[in-house]
Protein backbone atom coordinates (compact mmCIF):
# COMPACT_ATOMS: atom_id res chain seq x y z
CA UNK A 1 0.00 0.00 0.00
CA UNK A 2 0.94 3.68 0.00
CA UNK A 3 2.14 3.70 3.59
CA UNK A 4 4.66 0.92 2.94
CA UNK A 5 5.85 2.67 -0.21
CA UNK A 6 6.42 5.88 1.75
CA UNK A 7 8.38 4.10 4.50
CA UNK A 8 11.40 3.18 2.43
CA UNK A 9 14.46 2.14 4.45
CA UNK A 10 17.27 4.70 4.27
CA UNK A 11 20.44 3.67 2.42
CA UNK A 12 23.30 2.27 4.46
CA UNK A 13 26.01 4.69 5.58
CA UNK A 14 24.21 7.68 4.10
CA UNK A 15 25.20 11.20 5.06
CA UNK A 16 23.13 13.10 7.66
CA UNK A 17 21.77 15.45 4.95
CA UNK A 18 20.58 12.64 2.65
CA UNK A 19 19.03 10.76 5.60
CA UNK A 20 17.18 13.88 6.68
CA UNK A 21 15.98 14.52 3.12
CA UNK A 22 14.71 10.96 2.93
CA UNK A 23 12.76 11.40 6.18
CA UNK A 24 11.32 14.65 4.81
CA UNK A 25 10.17 12.91 1.66
CA UNK A 26 8.56 10.14 3.71
CA UNK A 27 6.69 12.68 5.87
CA UNK A 28 5.48 14.61 2.81
CA UNK A 29 4.32 11.40 1.13
CA UNK A 30 2.30 10.47 4.22
CA UNK A 31 0.95 14.03 4.46
CA UNK A 32 -0.34 13.77 0.90
CA UNK A 33 -2.17 10.61 1.91
CA UNK A 34 -4.04 12.61 4.56
CA UNK A 35 -2.20 11.28 7.61
CA UNK A 36 -2.16 13.37 10.76
CA UNK A 37 0.98 14.50 12.53
CA UNK A 38 0.38 11.96 15.29
CA UNK A 39 -0.01 9.09 12.83
CA UNK A 40 3.08 10.09 10.84
CA UNK A 41 5.18 10.37 13.99
CA UNK A 42 4.03 6.90 15.06
CA UNK A 43 4.72 5.33 11.67
CA UNK A 44 8.13 6.89 11.05
CA UNK A 45 9.46 7.13 14.61
CA UNK A 46 10.19 10.84 14.14
CA UNK A 47 9.21 13.27 16.86
CA UNK A 48 6.01 15.26 16.47
CA UNK A 49 7.91 18.52 16.49
CA UNK A 50 10.08 17.42 13.54
CA UNK A 51 7.01 16.17 11.64
CA UNK A 52 5.25 19.48 12.31
CA UNK A 53 8.23 21.45 10.95
CA UNK A 54 8.23 19.29 7.81
CA UNK A 55 4.45 19.81 7.42
CA UNK A 56 4.79 23.59 7.67
CA UNK A 57 7.82 23.89 5.35
CA UNK A 58 7.20 24.81 1.72
CA UNK A 59 10.34 22.93 0.68
CA UNK A 60 13.09 20.81 2.23
CA UNK A 61 14.50 22.88 5.16
CA UNK A 62 18.23 23.13 4.61
CA UNK A 63 20.56 23.42 7.58
CA UNK A 64 23.28 26.04 7.41
CA UNK A 65 26.19 25.16 9.63
CA UNK A 66 27.57 28.24 11.33
CA UNK A 67 30.77 28.31 13.32
CA UNK A 68 30.11 27.78 17.01
CA UNK A 69 30.88 30.73 19.25
CA UNK A 70 31.36 29.31 22.72
CA UNK A 71 32.03 31.05 25.98
CA UNK A 72 35.76 31.07 25.38
CA UNK A 73 35.60 32.87 22.00
CA UNK A 74 35.59 36.44 23.44
CA UNK A 75 38.73 35.61 25.45
CA UNK A 76 40.95 34.21 22.67
CA UNK A 77 43.08 37.36 22.50
CA UNK A 78 43.40 37.41 26.28
CA UNK A 79 44.67 33.82 26.24
CA UNK A 80 47.24 34.69 23.57
CA UNK A 81 48.48 37.64 25.64
CA UNK A 82 48.73 35.51 28.79
CA UNK A 83 50.68 32.86 26.88
CA UNK A 84 53.15 35.42 25.53
CA UNK A 85 53.66 36.79 29.05
CA UNK A 86 54.71 33.35 30.30
CA UNK A 87 51.40 32.06 31.72
CA UNK A 88 51.57 28.53 30.26
CA UNK A 89 49.33 26.35 32.48
CA UNK A 90 45.60 25.86 32.03
CA UNK A 91 44.99 26.43 35.75
CA UNK A 92 46.66 29.85 35.83
CA UNK A 93 45.03 30.92 32.55
CA UNK A 94 41.60 29.88 33.83
CA UNK A 95 42.10 31.85 37.05
CA UNK A 96 43.01 34.96 35.06
CA UNK A 97 39.99 34.55 32.79
CA UNK A 98 37.63 34.11 35.75
CA UNK A 99 38.87 37.40 37.16
CA UNK A 100 37.88 39.02 33.85
CA UNK A 101 34.36 37.55 33.87
CA UNK A 102 34.83 34.18 32.18
CA UNK A 103 31.99 31.77 33.08
CA UNK A 104 33.37 28.62 31.47
CA UNK A 105 34.94 25.66 33.21
CA UNK A 106 38.59 24.79 33.69
CA UNK A 107 38.30 21.86 31.26
CA UNK A 108 37.07 24.21 28.55
CA UNK A 109 40.42 26.03 28.80
CA UNK A 110 42.26 22.69 28.76
CA UNK A 111 40.54 21.62 25.53
CA UNK A 112 41.22 24.98 23.91
CA UNK A 113 44.93 24.84 24.78
CA UNK A 114 45.22 21.31 23.38
CA UNK A 115 43.82 22.50 20.05
CA UNK A 116 45.78 25.74 19.79
CA UNK A 117 49.06 24.97 21.59
CA UNK A 118 51.16 24.62 18.38
CA UNK A 119 49.84 27.95 17.11
CA UNK A 120 50.45 29.68 20.44
CA UNK A 121 54.01 28.34 20.64
CA UNK A 122 54.78 29.56 17.12
CA UNK A 123 53.55 33.07 17.93
CA UNK A 124 55.27 33.44 21.30
CA UNK A 125 58.98 34.32 21.43
CA UNK A 126 61.50 31.80 22.75
CA UNK A 127 61.79 32.42 26.51
CA UNK A 128 65.16 33.41 27.87
CA UNK A 129 67.07 30.63 29.56
CA UNK A 130 66.95 31.01 33.30
CA UNK A 131 69.32 29.67 35.89
CA UNK A 132 67.89 26.66 37.73
CA UNK A 133 66.47 27.26 41.18
CA UNK A 134 68.84 25.71 43.72
CA UNK A 135 68.11 24.39 47.17
CA UNK A 136 69.99 25.76 50.23
CA UNK A 137 72.07 22.58 50.37
CA UNK A 138 73.15 22.89 46.73
CA UNK A 139 73.96 26.60 47.22
CA UNK A 140 76.16 25.73 50.21
CA UNK A 141 77.93 23.06 48.13
CA UNK A 142 78.43 25.58 45.31
CA UNK A 143 79.88 28.26 47.57
CA UNK A 144 82.35 25.95 49.30
CA UNK A 145 83.58 24.20 46.17
CA UNK A 146 87.01 25.25 44.82
CA UNK A 147 86.70 28.02 42.27
CA UNK A 148 88.84 26.26 39.69
CA UNK A 149 86.31 23.40 39.54
CA UNK A 150 83.31 25.61 38.81
CA UNK A 151 81.84 26.10 35.34
CA UNK A 152 81.22 29.53 33.86
CA UNK A 153 77.52 29.46 34.76
CA UNK A 154 78.35 28.37 38.33
CA UNK A 155 80.88 31.19 38.60
CA UNK A 156 78.17 33.63 37.60
CA UNK A 157 75.75 32.22 40.18
CA UNK A 158 78.37 32.50 42.92
CA UNK A 159 79.04 36.14 41.96
CA UNK A 160 75.34 36.96 42.06
CA UNK A 161 74.89 35.30 45.46
CA UNK A 162 77.89 37.00 47.03
CA UNK A 163 76.90 40.34 45.50
CA UNK A 164 73.45 40.14 47.01
CA UNK A 165 74.59 39.28 50.55
CA UNK A 166 77.84 40.38 52.17
CA UNK A 167 77.37 37.93 55.09
CA UNK A 168 77.33 35.03 52.66
CA UNK A 169 80.55 36.26 51.08
CA UNK A 170 82.25 36.53 54.48
CA UNK A 171 81.06 33.06 55.53
CA UNK A 172 82.16 31.58 52.19
CA UNK A 173 85.69 32.92 52.62
CA UNK A 174 85.94 31.46 56.14
CA UNK A 175 84.66 28.05 55.09
CA UNK A 176 86.94 27.98 52.05
CA UNK A 177 89.98 28.85 54.19
CA UNK A 178 89.07 26.01 56.57
CA UNK A 179 88.78 23.51 53.69
CA UNK A 180 92.26 24.54 52.51
CA UNK A 181 93.83 24.58 55.98
CA UNK A 182 92.86 21.02 57.00
CA UNK A 183 94.24 19.08 53.98
CA UNK A 184 97.42 21.19 53.97
CA UNK A 185 97.75 20.74 57.76
CA UNK A 186 98.67 24.38 58.16
CA UNK A 187 98.87 24.73 61.95
CA UNK A 188 99.95 28.38 61.78
CA UNK A 189 96.61 29.51 60.36
CA UNK A 190 94.52 27.77 63.02
CA UNK A 191 94.52 30.54 65.64
CA UNK A 192 93.82 33.25 63.07
CA UNK A 193 90.99 31.25 61.49
CA UNK A 194 89.39 30.50 64.86
CA UNK A 195 89.41 34.18 65.77
CA UNK A 196 87.80 35.17 62.47
CA UNK A 197 85.18 32.40 62.62
CA UNK A 198 83.98 33.32 66.12
CA UNK A 199 83.60 37.06 65.41
CA UNK A 200 80.18 38.61 65.94
CA UNK A 201 79.86 39.64 62.27
CA UNK A 202 80.01 36.03 61.07
CA UNK A 203 76.69 34.19 60.45
CA UNK A 204 75.45 32.15 63.38
CA UNK A 205 75.84 28.77 61.65
CA UNK A 206 79.55 29.30 61.00
CA UNK A 207 80.04 30.82 64.45
CA UNK A 208 78.40 27.77 66.08
CA UNK A 209 80.62 25.40 64.08
CA UNK A 210 83.74 27.30 65.14
CA UNK A 211 82.62 27.32 68.79
CA UNK A 212 82.26 23.53 68.71
CA UNK A 213 85.77 23.17 67.30
CA UNK A 214 87.09 25.53 69.95
CA UNK A 215 86.17 23.02 72.65
CA UNK A 216 88.57 20.51 71.05
CA UNK A 217 91.16 23.10 70.06
CA UNK A 218 94.05 21.13 71.56
CA UNK A 219 93.16 17.93 69.69
CA UNK A 220 92.69 19.80 66.40
CA UNK A 221 95.97 21.64 66.80
CA UNK A 222 97.75 18.35 67.51
CA UNK A 223 96.16 16.75 64.46
CA UNK A 224 97.45 19.62 62.31
CA UNK A 225 100.96 19.64 63.82
CA UNK A 226 101.73 15.95 64.46
CA UNK A 227 102.26 13.28 61.77
CA UNK A 228 100.22 10.58 63.52
CA UNK A 229 96.60 9.75 62.85
CA UNK A 230 93.93 7.73 64.66
CA UNK A 231 92.37 6.65 61.39
CA UNK A 232 93.46 3.02 61.85
CA UNK A 233 91.94 2.90 65.31
CA UNK A 234 88.63 4.35 64.10
CA UNK A 235 88.61 1.85 61.24
CA UNK A 236 89.05 -1.13 63.59
CA UNK A 237 86.32 0.17 65.89
CA UNK A 238 83.98 0.57 62.93
CA UNK A 239 84.74 -2.98 61.78
CA UNK A 240 84.02 -4.36 65.27
CA UNK A 241 80.70 -2.49 65.41
CA UNK A 242 79.71 -3.84 61.99
CA UNK A 243 80.38 -7.46 63.04
CA UNK A 244 78.48 -6.92 66.27
CA UNK A 245 75.43 -5.59 64.42
CA UNK A 246 75.48 -8.54 62.01
CA UNK A 247 75.42 -10.99 64.94
CA UNK A 248 73.09 -9.06 67.25
CA UNK A 249 70.86 -11.53 69.12
CA UNK A 250 72.26 -14.55 67.25
CA UNK A 251 75.51 -15.56 68.98
CA UNK A 252 77.68 -14.96 72.03
CA UNK A 253 80.99 -13.18 72.61
CA UNK A 254 82.95 -16.34 71.77
CA UNK A 255 81.82 -16.26 68.15
CA UNK A 256 82.34 -12.48 68.01
CA UNK A 257 85.91 -12.91 69.18
CA UNK A 258 86.50 -15.71 66.66
CA UNK A 259 85.19 -13.65 63.74
CA UNK A 260 87.22 -10.61 64.74
CA UNK A 261 90.45 -12.57 65.00
CA UNK A 262 89.86 -14.26 61.65
CA UNK A 263 89.37 -10.91 59.97
CA UNK A 264 92.47 -9.51 61.62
Amino acid sequence: NGVKDALVAPPCRSSPVSSRRLRYEQVIALKQQGKSIREVAKLTGISRGAVRRFYQADKFPERFHQPRTGRISPYLEVISCLWREGCRTARSIHENLVQQGFKGSYYMVVRHLRRTKPELESQSPVPARRCPVRSPRSIAWLLTRPRDKLSESEHEQVRQIEKGCSEVQNATEIVRDFSEMIPNRDCLKWENWLERATASTVPRAVRGFASTLKKDAAAIKAALALPWSNGQLEGQINKLKMLKRQMYGRANLKLLEHRLLCVA
